[in-house]
């Protein structure tokens, strides 16, 4: 393919172990970032700047600040003097054009050096939390938390390396920087390059997106089942299969790259309106009958939910509704088994 005469610039920094190598190489492919460039158990690889070069985007991977060898001060005068660098060549294609600052998701804690270090880059910052995959329901909540206050929820996306979970959302995002950036004489025949780069790719990542979240829903009403299944007093499980619902909605959005907050399971829940309904009349069932009604509730919430994020959060009120009522008679037919908790 020739290259078109404008290729976006992509800085991807952050902590040592953040897993920024793998994240681009998830992105390009193995023969773009070879399996040896990635450092094994948090080991540092990258020294310096690495270059990798697609036919429609160049990766500056930066080495990852190590806390206790160096201060947030040397480490962002270091990411500064690469992109300060780039500008004073003169050369139009190599400015920066966006930054992906990665934190470790596994760690769930956002601190005050990466707080400082997301807002020296503005509006070209893309937050990317990674390892989403380990991530457990605390670790969620308190990400979430965290990063409500740092960012914009379009700039904030959960990925996965290993599972493809949030790379869709992060290429859109990464594309639609670029373009406000590109040349207007450049826009079409970048537009038409960079997405013969990429169809392909995203067709494979959504499908195992899909097939990723189809598992949580099943996960989240195995568990609702087995959470109704024991309980005989009226009332008493619908905290738990609350708390089952929220974690499975936050598990499936992070699949779709996105953070999940209170408000948007609340929304879904709500919108949904069978589910309180449907999980109070659960409880008043004899255990065989109401585990059935909680597993068919739990699994059409995950449905549309699932429907929600897949569609960029622009599914509207009536649509969700309807996948919900569509899903949850689809579960009412279904053989469900207790599946018990894994760790959360």
């Amino acid at each position: 393919m020739a290259g078109s005469a404008y290729k976006p610039v992509v800085l991807v920094c952050g902590k040592t172990g953040a897993g920024k190598t793998s994240l681009i190489q998830a992105v390009t492919g193995t023969d773009v970032v070879p399996d040896s460039a990635i450092g094994e158990s948090g080991r540092p690889e990258t020294r310096g700047f690495s270059v990798y070069e697609t036919e429609v985007a160049t990766f500056v991977d930066a080495e990852g600040m190590e806390p206790g060898r160096e201060t947030v001060d040397e480490y962002r005068k270091f990411l500064m003097g690469e992109l300060v660098g780039r500008i004073s060549s003169g050369a139009t294609d190599a400015i920066v054009t966006a930054v992906w600052y990665c934190i470790d998701g596994s760690g769930a804690r956002v601190q005050s050096a990466d707080k400082e270090l997301v807002s020296a880059f503005g509006d070209k910052t893309v937050l990317v939390v990674t390892k989403c995959e380990t991530m457990r329901k605390s670790q969620f909540e308190t990400m979430g938390k965290a990063l409500a206050s740092l960012m914009p929820d379009d700039r904030v996306i959960m990925v996965s390396s290993v599972t493809k979970a949030g790379l869709c959302k992060l290429v859109d995002r990464t594309h639609v920087l670029a373009v406000l950036n590109s040349p207007e004489a450049q826009k079409r025949t970048f537009e038409a390059e960079w997405n013969g780069y990429y169809a392909s790719r995203q067709r494979r990542w959504r499908t195992a997106c899909d097939e990723e979240a189809d598992s949580y829903i099943r996960w989240g009403a195995g568990r609702s089942f087995a959470i109704a299944l024991p309980c005989v007093v009226p009332l008493s499980d619908m905290i738990p299969l609350s708390l089952n619902e929220a974690y499975m909605i936050m598990r499936i959005g992070s699949v779709y790259g996105e953070t999940v907050g209170k408000n948007v399971i609340g929304m879904i829940t709500g919108v949904a309106a069978g589910s309180f309904f449907g999980k109070f009349v659960a409880t008043m069932l004899p255990p065989g009958f109401k585990s059935v009604v909680a597993a068919s509730v739990t699994y059409g919430l995950g449905k549309a939910a699932k429907a929600y994020f897949s569609s960029g959060k622009k599914l509207s009120k009536n649509a969700l509704r309807e996948e919900f009522l569509k899903a949850k008679k689809e579960g009412k037919s279904r053989k469900w088994k207790a599946i018990e908790a894994a760790e959360e």
